[in-house]
């Protein structure tokens, strides 16, 4: 009995091992971000920044927070299976960009002009641009920490909605912080 038990603690602690490995690996790696130039990209009136072909038969919401460390491992761990569901159709996605953690970045603002460049490049209607937009803004090398330590400057997200490939408008309305307040108040409301 007493090597039974071993062999099933062997397995249980090898299973754990394996399991907890496979959660921070990306699924469907090596696709990246959306590229069917027929993907629509709305910028609904409430700050919600919708993707997807029309007529998609599924809708994922996604709460998020562009300093949120889980929301990060989230768009790492599902990002690019996510985005070859909207390229095929199969499902659209609306994404709540919040601010819940200026709260501890109050100086900054960093999640709420994250919000507000998000919205910027969404109303250009342009998907393949925001899917970059978005996985660059939520990668690990450019997020910063939640408690306000590496914060991006404007001058940053400009540059990340630029190597995106960002359309001059799109770059004006970030560097004018023309959608701050708006993004505020949207994420005031999708907090609730």
């Amino acid at each position: 009995l007493g090597g039974i038990a071993v062999v099933v603690i062997a397995v249980l602690v090898i299973g754990g091992v394996i399991w907890s490995n496979n959660r921070n690996t990306a699924r469907n790696d090596g696709y990246g971000t959306v590229t069917n130039s027929d993907v629509e990209v709305p910028l609904a009136d409430n700050g919600v920044v919708i993707m997807g072909l029309p007529g998609a038969p599924n809708t994922v919401d996604i709460f998020e927070d562009p300093q949120c460390k889980y929301c990060r491992d989230l768009e790492h761990q599902s990002g690019q299976e996510l985005a070859q569901a909207i390229d095929e159709g199969v499902v659209e996605v609306r994404f709540h960009v919040l601010n819940l953690l200026d709260q501890a970045d109050a100086a900054d603002g960093y999640s709420t002009r994250s919000a507000a460049a998000s919205q910027c490049v969404a109303q250009s209607g342009d998907a393949i641009v925001y899917s970059a937009f978005h996985a660059g803004l939520f990668g690990r090398d450019f997020q910063p920490a939640e408690n306000g330590e590496g914060t991006k400057s404007d001058d940053a997200i400009v540059q990340l909605a630029r190597d995106a490939g960002a359309s001059d408008e799109a770059v004006a309305c970030i560097e004018s912080g023309e959608r701050l307040e708006q993004a505020r108040a949207d994420a005031a409301v999708g907090i609730q």
